[in-house]
């Protein structure tokens, strides 16, 4: 899957750097470059299924950044029709699940059951893709700041999954920055 940014509106700053690491990508705000130690990483727990992944940040709480991983949609259980699976792939599944909490209904996407009520959540659409974003509300500061921000962009049998999250530590984002990562995602199409 190749992922092209068209030109970024003149309204906001575009991302201060944009560095690829494999398997995953970085987009991070910035005045200056980041250390390499400061910057978030992807961490991953071996698990009997293979391999589960999440997204630490050794840095500051309210730093901007995302990151994305490429994922099949046959990995999710909205992907498609129902089929014979194994308990490797029930692990992927439910682990994918909680990356990309909703499930398209009626040709939109709805929030999924386990979101409960402290979240801000919007359906998105791009040139020939949709998908939603997420914003879960921080418990200790519930109207001021965001703990963890997922999206998920589907395309075909693609499936662009990103976060901002710190696991097992809580960020302190602010809720305005949902905008600006919703406005980078519009400005991207898929070849």
């Amino acid at each position: 899957m190749t992922v092209v940014r068209k030109r970024h509106s003149a309204r906001r700053p575009a991302p201060g750097v944009m560095q690829q690491r494999r398997p995953d990508v970085i987009v991070y705000f910035s005045r200056g470059k980041i250390a390499g130690t400061n910057l978030p990483y992807l961490d991953q727990a071996e698990m009997r299924s293979g391999y589960d992944w999440s997204f630490k940040n050794p840095g500051r709480n309210n730093d901007h950044w995302f990151r994305v991983m490429c994922d099949n949609r046959a990995n999710f259980s909205w992907g498609g029709p129902k089929r014979e699976t194994t308990p490797k792939l029930d692990q992927i599944i439910e682990s994918n699940d909680q990356k990309c909490p909703a499930v398209f209904e009626d040709g939109r996407w709805v929030p999924g059951r386990a979101l409960g009520s402290v979240t801000d959540f919007c359906g998105l659409r791009g040139v020939d893709w949709t998908g939603f974003i997420v914003g879960l509300r921080n418990r200790a500061t519930a109207t001021t700041a965001l703990s963890t921000i997922t999206f998920c962009i589907v395309r075909g049998e693609d499936v662009l999954v990103g976060a901002m999250e710190s696991d097992p530590a809580s960020l302190r984002e602010n809720v305005s920055f949902v905008d600006q990562i919703v406005e980078i995602l519009s400005t991207m199409r898929f070849q």
